[in-house]
């Protein structure tokens, strides 16, 4: 997405630029209205062309047009157009609050190697079960490397899990949905998401669960996922032989995982049923006052 534009008029003062925007009501329901009340305070003019202007003024784009041209248009690139068919409104506004968020965050200038080396220590984060206590672990650390990670709640018709964009050469946004809940795919999903931090190119936007631009730059984020959570050496114990929770426990307190993640892994590689051993995984849920 290229920057967006700012404004800088009180909507409420000017009567002329409420009136053109009541021809523009109908993009209103390409949009999550409740969600944009709940998570980013938009969306409480009753009058329709009131409205129109308070959302644009969310999305910092002068017009409809702008917004389609902005937000719209790069999200045609993915190929999942039946998943994000008539949704591409939800996608967008899971984006653009995730961009004020990660904005407002206070980083330090983009460093690769600090935040590759990051990564690698992150590992052992994994092992803490409170997210009152790893997520500012994890904000924190990687603002330090010139990456800002937020959480933010998708709204329906979202079906991201993830995103990664650059907000600047030197700041990247790492965002987070919790979409799947369990603590495998949380930390699976912000390691992939790092991948394309650190592999791929400063201009592209990765959504995950939209199928991503291409099959090449997903399975090297996969790869790089897959490898820094569980470590080649160590995953080639996990192949032919059963596993008991035990023996799943033990080996992860070896590799310093959470053992959901070793599960995780076991059930992803058809080694384990997906019924089984889903009580050694954590679940989070977005409580009424998160976002």
């Amino acid at each position: 997405m290229k920057p967006s534009i700012a404004l800088h008029w009180d909507i409420s003062a000017h009567k002329d630029a409420v009136g053109a925007a009541q021809a523009s009501t109908a993009w209103l329901k390409e949009l999550p209205l409740p969600w944009l009340r709940k998570h980013a305070h938009v969306g409480a003019k009753r009058k329709k062309g009131e409205l129109v202007l308070e959302v644009l003024q969310f999305f910092g784009v002068a017009s409809v047009e702008t917004w389609r041209r902005y937000y719209e248009t790069p999200l045609a690139a993915f190929r999942a157009s039946p998943k994000v068919g008539k949704k591409v409104g939800a996608v967008t506004a899971w984006l653009r609050l995730a961009e004020l968020r990660a904005t407002a965050l206070e980083c330090q200038t983009f460093d690769k190697s600090r935040f590759k080396h990051t990564l690698s220590g992150l590992r052992e984060l994994t092992n803490e079960s409170d997210p009152e206590v790893f997520i500012p672990e994890l904000v924190r650390i990687c603002a330090a490397a010139g990456v800002a990670v937020v959480f933010v709640p998708a709204p329906a018709g979202c079906p991201a899990s993830g995103a990664t964009r650059w907000l600047s050469a030197t700041k990247a946004m790492l965002v987070l949905s919790l979409r799947h809940k369990s603590n495998d795919h949380l930390w699976f999903t912000f390691f992939h998401e790092a991948a394309h931090i650190v592999l791929h190119g400063k201009k592209m936007l990765f959504v995950e669960g939209l199928n991503g631009l291409d099959e090449k730059h997903e399975a090297e984020a996969d790869r790089f996922a897959r490898d820094l959570l569980i470590p080649p050496a160590a995953a080639r114990a996990l192949a032919n032989r059963s596993w008991a929770k035990a023996e799943v426990r033990r080996f992860a307190a070896e590799i310093e995982v959470a053992p959901g993640i070793v599960v995780g892994r076991l059930q992803k590689e058809g080694r384990l049923p997906w019924s089984q051993m889903n009580d050694l995984k954590l679940y989070y849920e977005w409580t009424p006052s998160d976002g």
